[in-house]
């Protein structure tokens, strides 16, 4: 397919491959597709690895929502938006390297996933990493960067602040 994937709620509108999530191992998301639904693929509790399609410029809430198997993550350059919870609870994902145009990493994105522990990242990095933008990234109307903080165990929260 093309376009958007379908937002799902896990309740009345689930996703029309929940019924074999037991024998899903690998997902490729192909070219073309550009948004990846929220909770498309939450609960795969075998789910080991995912490659996005160079097209996906967004992953919805809870998307990969504790597929606590999940090891590998290949995120597309292109891609702008991870939801929020989008990889909670992904606990054997110790590595991910998130693309330089991404711009917006939601609360808890990552939170309870395995990614070892780093110090907060300097705000000038941290603005230059997600916005390609040395010193002063512009997200909407304001000029802030972005802090990742973390509780002593996991990638946690992400909170906005002035860049002066």
């Amino acid at each position: 397919g093309t376009g958007a994937m379908a937002d799902y709620d896990n309740v009345g509108n689930i996703p029309p491959w929940r019924e074999i999530y037991r024998d899903v191992t690998a997902v490729v998301i192909g070219d073309g597709i550009t948004h990846i639904g929220n909770r498309a693929f939450r609960g795969f509790n075998r789910l080991l690895t995912v490659t996005f399609g160079k097209d996906v410029e967004t992953i919805g809430y809870e998307a990969f929502y504790v597929c606590n198997k999940l090891t590998t993550v290949t995120l597309n350059e292109g891609l702008t938006d991870i939801g929020s919870l989008a990889f909670y609870g992904c606990t054997a994902l110790a590595e991910i390297e998130i693309p330089s145009t991404v711009a917006t990493l939601n609360n808890r994105a990552f939170k309870g996933a395995g990614l070892p522990v780093y110090d907060i990242m300097d705000l000038r990095d941290m603005a230059e990493k997600l916005n390609g933008k040395p010193h002063k990234p512009v997200l909407g109307d304001k000029e802030v960067a972005k802090v990742i903080y973390r509780d002593g165990t996991h990638l946690d929260t992400i909170y906005n602040v002035p860049v002066k």
